[in-house]
């Protein structure tokens, strides 16, 4: 098995996409990734592969747009004038270096005013004049790194926590209902509904 230079996916030498670069041959597991290597490297971004606190493979890139609808994002964003800002999520976030990343690839796009993504959390603070950028391109831009921006609630950690809150109130009404039930026991004995039941066992 290779390793993806990239995403450091482990895959078989018969998917492999090769890529030439500084003398070196890369290697990756998709052309996804070569596309995303080559991209980092080109906007002078290398460093990202240097500073990242991970090496366990992470996600698998999908880049099928089928179905991409980036109007449901009209109602997040905010006018004053021709500035936009959407408060968003970006999903993929692994370690500082990916916040990094995503904010040099988005500050170094044209019309960009600020893009600031808390680490603690993934939200991410996005201004731009729209009169110089589209939406569509900064959410291409994001894409083609390998992350994706999401409304807060489609996010993957807003659907993690919608579980964890579901599986928590299934526990507390359980806990809640076994409980109950002991309290009426305890009720019941206190105030000597049992006194004087006595056994139907005999003796010899």
């Amino acid at each position: 098995m290779q390793k993806c230079d990239h995403c450091l996916r482990s895959f078989s030498p018969d998917e492999a996409q090769y890529l030439e670069y500084k003398g070196e041959t890369r290697q990756f597991c998709c052309s996804g990734c070569r596309g995303v290597f080559a991209l980092i490297n080109d906007e002078g971004l290398a460093d990202f592969y240097l500073n990242r606190e991970w090496d366990e493979q992470g996600a698998f890139i999908q880049w099928e747009n089928e179905g991409l609808d980036l109007y449901v994002f009209d109602e997040s964003i905010a006018t004053e004038g021709d500035i936009f800002e959407l408060k968003a999520f970006v999903e993929g976030i692994r370690c500082a270096s990916c916040v990094w990343l995503n904010e040099k690839i988005l500050s170094k796009t044209p019309g960009v005013i600020e893009a600031r993504i808390n680490y603690a959390n993934n939200r991410i603070l996005l201004r731009w004049d729209s009169t110089i950028v589209s939406f569509a391109t900064l959410f291409m831009r994001v894409r083609s790194i390998g992350y994706e921006i999401k409304l807060y609630s489609e996010s993957e950690h807003f659907l993690a926590l919608k579980r964890e809150k579901g599986d928590l109130l299934i526990r507390l009404g359980t806990a809640f209902f076994l409980s109950s039930q002991l309290m009426i026991y305890s009720i019941a004995l206190y105030a000597g509904y049992f006194h004087g039941m006595q056994s139907s066992l005999q003796y010899n």
